[in-house]
């Protein structure tokens, strides 16, 4: 409707909450903890950004849900100036969008999700968030990727380099380098760091 902000018809976190949170929304058996409401960054603070001075891996918060390995790549991202700015497609607070791309199954995926954010009875944000509460980028963009997993409870644990991945269009390689004679023969006095 015209003048109402927007409410994501494919992720619909007010009138199927469930079906947001779990697997399998008639078995809820996760550890998820439940939003007791759904607030937008316009409800939470009166002036919100999507960064406040750019982004720092002190400012990631990680909330009630499990998504550390996520957390891990964000921070490590945050070293690379601009690159979580970038991952941003748009975003409009006013009318309650946010638009996020992801490189999942080899190709760019712009998810858009609507800015509604799960938090307590108190008004606290529940999940992921920023340090300073006028800061919106990390709770969004844990949605964005909730949404694009499926749910909430898919979204609970899992591996950094598979969010590196997502985040960065790039392929990551596993080497070990405790293990590989050809690593340890080549480079034998060089610093291993």
């Amino acid at each position: 409707m015209r003048g109402e902000k927007y409410q994501d018809p494919s992720f619909p976190v007010l009138s199927h909450p469930a079906d947001c949170l779990y697997i399998n929304a008639n078995k809820p058996n996760s550890g998820i903890d439940v939003p007791a409401q759904w607030l937008r960054p316009t409800d939470l603070c009166s002036a919100p950004q999507l960064f406040i001075e750019g982004v720092n891996a002190g400012d990631i918060q990680q909330g009630t849900l499990g998504t550390c390995y996520l957390l891990g790549a964000l921070a490590s991202l945050s070293a690379h100036k601009g690159h979580l700015e970038s991952i941003f497609v748009a975003h409009d607070f006013e009318a309650g969008v946010v638009a996020v791309r992801f490189f999942d199954h080899n190709s760019w995926k712009h998810v858009i999700i609507d800015d509604l954010i799960g938090c307590n009875a108190d008004g606290a944000i529940l999940y992921s968030h920023c340090k300073d509460a006028n800061d919106f980028w990390l709770p969004l963009i844990e949605k964005a990727w909730v949404k694009l997993l499926g749910c909430y409870e898919q979204a609970q644990s899992g591996h950094e380099h598979h969010a590196l991945m997502d985040l960065t269009g790039g392929q990551l390689l596993h080497y070990d380098a405790i293990t590989s004679t050809a690593l340890l023969c080549c480079h034998r006095d060089a610093p291993l760091y």
